[in-house]
């Protein structure tokens, strides 16, 4: 515990001579009633995801979280100690990856204290306004197996099954969205029943939420990583997981997904009835969907 503190006592130091052209502010306390807070947290829950992912990407993309993780708003003060901590810990990450260690922490010293904020953040996002009793935010895997009569069939023999991330569903779908797509990312993030074969394709691609904007139903989603194509089948359960995964949510009604360069529909589009032009703008409409479930 001692060897935590001294580490934290360097937050200051490191955060004052690395990142000084910021305006750091603790804020007041986050608010679960305050729709400022609860989106600016669940961004924070997105970035988190992408983080603790991070030693299994490219190291390259160390310079994408270092950004993203300066530009979150810090609206209040339980994202902003996250944030500070977030940086210390992102500022290990070269020294570790190059066997340099600085000698004062690593990733093991801070995990105990990112989990801490994680549950936090999982108990304030769940305290937003509830849905219906039983209506679970979830995430869906492609297999070539209808378990339990669950799934959506969506061509190839194959099938989407839903998996709940053991939290009801609440009024911000934004922050639901976020967390929904980040499990959907995460390989850790599996099937409940080991004996139910998966199609987990889209967790070996090493994505994660860039951003997320919805206004007026339609949802402008970018990820962090690249957007590839797998094969055909591959492509059409890749495209379908993403699909009902955002559009579990009745009030989105359109949304664009991005790599940031790459349109979802311009790797499974194979049929030339779109322009290259057509594809890289493409907007997925839940009516022309019929196979969605809400």
């Amino acid at each position: 515990m001692a060897r935590i503190w001294i580490i934290l006592a360097v937050v200051g130091l490191l955060i004052s001579s690395v990142h000084a052209q910021r305006d750091y502010q603790i804020g007041p306390p986050c608010d679960s009633k305050e729709s400022a807070h609860q989106e600016a947290v669940a961004q924070g829950m997105g970035l988190y995801e992408g983080l603790r992912a991070i030693h299994r990407l490219d190291p390259a993309t160390y310079f994408d979280h270092h950004f993203r993780l300066l530009d979150m708003p810090l609206t209040c003060a339980e994202l902003s100690v996250w944030a500070f901590i977030e940086l210390v810990n992102l500022e290990t990450l070269p020294f570790e990856l190059a066997r340099a260690p600085l000698g004062f922490g690593n990733s093991e010293d801070f995990a105990p204290l990112l989990e801490t904020w994680r549950a936090w953040a999982t108990d304030f996002l769940a305290e937003t306004k509830f849905l219906p009793e039983g209506l679970k935010t979830q995430f869906w895997l492609g297999s070539h197996s209808n378990y339990r009569g669950q799934g959506i069939q969506v061509g190839c023999a194959s099938y989407l099954l839903p998996v709940d991330i053991a939290m009801a569903r609440g009024g911000n779908t934004l922050a639901n969205l976020s967390l929904a797509l980040s499990a959907l990312f995460d390989p850790e993030q599996r099937h409940p029943d080991a004996d139910v074969e998966t199609e987990d394709w889209i967790k070996l691609l090493g994505l994660t939420v860039a951003g997320i904007h919805i206004d007026e139903g339609m949802a402008e989603i970018t990820l962090s990583g690249q957007l590839k194509g797998i094969g055909t089948c591959g492509d059409a359960i890749l495209e379908a997981q993403i699909l009902q995964t955002v559009f579990q949510f009745s009030d989105i009604i359109r949304a664009r997904i991005t790599d940031g360069e790459t349109n979802l529909r311009e790797i499974v589009d194979m049929s030339d009835r779109l322009s290259e032009k057509e594809r890289k703008a493409y907007i997925y409409d839940r009516d022309n969907l019929s196979w969605l479930r809400d």
